[in-house]
């Protein structure tokens, strides 16, 4: 069950009507739902599986919230030239990448993977190319987090390095 390391206060159905009033468009029931109750915040556990993207898994590292630091509105400003309209950024995933929701069309309320390393070229209007499924829903998805699974290393691996001052600042996140 996902729980939260931190998160905001609950918004209020003021603050949901203003940001949809803003978004000019409805929020799917179950992230109206979380925002009601959580209001973004850190998840634990927070691993993600990709099974239509590049990358196996990634690591959810905030959920944003509404009038609260990461600010949904604020997200959705500085990603609007690069995230398509119809989605709305509603998670920092590992490496610069986004969780969204879908807002219209036929997957309204499906969870997508925005992958920053595979966006449109910067002439080039946002594109669904590095977008990938996730969960059908908010709910789906929230329940699908899991724990960073401990596996073993390849055997190829023979050892690993970590940059000191890259291990001090993460660890000062926690």
């Amino acid at each position: 069950m996902i729980q939260f390391i931190t998160s905001g206060p609950p918004a209020t159905a003021e603050q949901i009507s203003q940001v949809q009033q803003t978004l000019g468009r409805d929020l799917p029931g179950p992230y109206v739902e979380f925002l009601r109750t959580q209001n973004g915040g850190r998840p634990e556990p927070n691993m993600c599986d990709l099974p239509e993207a590049r990358y196996w898994s990634v690591g959810v590292s905030e959920f944003f919230g509404i009038d609260r630091s990461p600010d949904l509105l604020q997200q959705r400003r500085s990603c609007e030239d690069r995230v398509p309209e119809d989605l709305l950024a509603v998670a920092d995933a590992e490496g610069g990448n986004l969780i969204c929701l879908a807002l219209a069309g036929d997957h309204r309320g499906a969870v997508l993977f925005w992958d920053h390393e595979e966006e449109s070229e910067d002439d080039e209007p946002p594109g669904y190319g590095n977008v990938h499924r996730v969960a059908s829903d908010f709910d789906a998805f929230t329940i699908a987090l899991h724990p960073v699974a401990d596996q073993p290393l390849p055997s190829q691996v023979q050892e690993a390095w970590i940059d000191p001052d890259f291990l001090t600042e993460i660890r000062k996140d926690r």
